[in-house]
């Protein structure tokens, strides 16, 4: 059964309510309860089985969907090789011209020969290491302890340098050539005048020093000898002392 849309009343399916020919206006009321002729699409549905939407791959040459400057990226790559080059240099070279005599005295401090050939070029090295070993600098250590006291210790005040002519540079390249046979490249060489602290248990002193320390070519800064008292080697290429300070 079926409602008429204007008086109300109940009637047949597919039927004419005998008021319409009579009736003028409808039922605002009644006509309001009519299904409505816009249905609003309903809230969608969520799938959790549905297959996960992957994300927007990122265009090339962008960063986060930010263009990425090619200079930029060219520049950094430049900065670190940079700094790899400079760290090396310091890592071989570093310290300067003081360095091989800071680490002359550790050596002497800790015993080791081995530490003490290092701070000669490498021909001037070989031989320090074959001619002594560490009980060559422990008995030269006992020597000042008797004078000094136990637990011997250096400080190195540096005073003074003076630059090496061009001639001096060269008769240094000639007087290792015929020790060593060996060509050596000096860039650079001084005459350093250290102050030198010996101290003991029981007594210290000071003694001045002087070193010549060159710059050579792949090596970096090294001792070439210190007055005529090295501690070990005399002071030059070919003859080595008993020096006892």
């Amino acid at each position: 059964m079926a409602f008429c849309r204007f008086c109300g009343n109940q009637k047949p399916d597919n039927t004419v309510c005998p008021c319409q020919t009579v009736q003028a206006t409808p039922n605002v009321m009644l006509e309001k309860a009519e299904t409505p002729s816009f249905i609003p699409n309903p809230a969608p549905v969520q799938d959790f089985n549905a297959a996960p939407v992957a994300p927007m791959a990122p265009v090339a040459g962008t960063v986060n969907g930010i263009e990425k400057n090619p200079m930029v990226k060219k520049a950094a790559v430049a900065g670190v090789a940079i700094l790899a080059v400079i760290i090396t240099l310091i890592i071989l070279f570093g310290g300067g011209y003081k360095k091989p005599i800071r680490n002359y005295f550790k050596a002497i401090e800790n015993g080791s020969v081995s530490d003490l050939a290092k701070c000669y070029p490498k021909q001037m090295a070989k031989d320090v290491r074959k001619r002594f070993d560490d009980s060559d600098i422990e008995d030269r250590v006992k020597r000042l302890e008797r004078k000094y006291g136990d637990g011997i210790s250096y400080r190195v005040k540096f005073t003074g340098k003076e630059e090496l002519d061009s001639d001096a540079v060269e008769n240094l390249v000639k007087s290792y050539k015929n020790a060593y046979d060996r060509k050596i490249v000096i860039s650079q060489a001084y005459y350093v005048d250290c102050s030198v602290r010996i101290k003991g248990s029981e007594r210290k002193v000071d003694e001045d020093m002087t070193f010549v320390v060159a710059k050579v070519k792949g090596e970096g800064w090294k001792i070439m000898s210190y007055d005529e008292d090295d501690f070990l080697t005399g002071g030059n290429y070919s003859s080595y002392s008993d020096f006892d300070w």
